[in-house]
């Protein structure tokens, strides 16, 4: 299933839950139906309400290879698959980042890696900014990410349930991984398309942030980022800008749109 929320064009002010299903949108209140919408009737949003917490993941190398770690982002600032970004005067040099998603179904601490998998909901795409200059300028002092990633997180375009996704990985004895395949647009300019087999799976990340703590269920976990160029050594041979359209397609997640204003 890919799980959604929405408002109906005629309707903006009330958010609805819903699936999508051959290019229809169906309301529920999570046990009956209780509508059937064509897509030029509906604008979809996050598909997600605002989450206890997100956690974003990366991996960096180590004595014993890629080791695991994480960071928060701000739950409160999120953007659905059609949204605009405003670019603060401050950034000269933006840049994004693909990574996916999962949202936590159930509550859990201590998690196993090994019964780790029915804790997840769904799976979505999470797309995120950062300004190159002050990410080098972090780095270089030894701090943590800090401005330069803070902007808001756009997130969906749906949450895929994992039944839709099992021809999607593979079982190792650390849970599954999976492989992606995600095309970048700028402008209506294909700037990138490639396949990503992730290095670390799911279960194994909801361990890690599990081990200390409570996973609260609606909380946004997201993986290390899809590798990509840098956008000025592609075909683009700069970094986003005002005006700009980019369009993130990871496959079977769905699309995602930003303005950049």
């Amino acid at each position: 299933m890919k799980l959604c929320r929405f408002v109906l064009q005629s309707d903006p002010s009330v958010p609805r839950s819903g699936l999508f299903f051959e290019d229809n949108v169906y309301e529920t209140d999570g046990v009956k139906a209780l509508g059937i919408y064509s897509l030029d009737k509906v604008r979809f949003l996050a598909p997600l309400r605002q989450p206890p917490t997100v956690r974003i993941f990366d991996a960096s190398e180590g004595r014993n290879g890629h080791a695991l770690h994480y960071h928060y982002a701000n739950p409160t600032r999120m953007g659905g698959p059609m949204s605009e970004f405003d670019v603060p005067p401050f950034i000269r040099n933006l840049e994004f980042t693909v990574r996916v998603g999962v949202v936590m179904k159930d509550a859990g601490a201590e998690i196993d890696a090994s019964e780790a998998f029915p804790f997840i909901l769904g799976f979505a795409t999470v797309l995120g900014f950062q300004c190159t200059e002050h990410l080098v300028q972090e780095v270089r002092q030894g701090l943590h990410w800090g401005r330069s990633r803070d902007f808001p997180l756009v997130v969906g375009p749906f949450l895929t349930t994992p039944e839709e996704l099992e021809d999607k990985h593979r079982a190792t004895s650390d849970g599954r991984l999976f492989e992606w395949g995600y095309t970048l647009r700028v402008n209506g300019e294909e700037i990138a398309h490639q396949k990503v087999t992730m290095e670390h799976s799911f279960e194994s990340m909801l361990a890690y942030a599990s081990a200390g703590t409570e996973l609260q269920v609606g909380d946004l976990i997201a993986g290390p980022e899809l590798p990509r160029p840098a956008l000025p050594s592609t075909t683009l041979k700069r970094y986003l800008q005002p005006g700009d359209t980019l369009q993130v397609g990871v496959e079977p997640l769905g699309l995602l749109t930003v303005k950049i204003v």
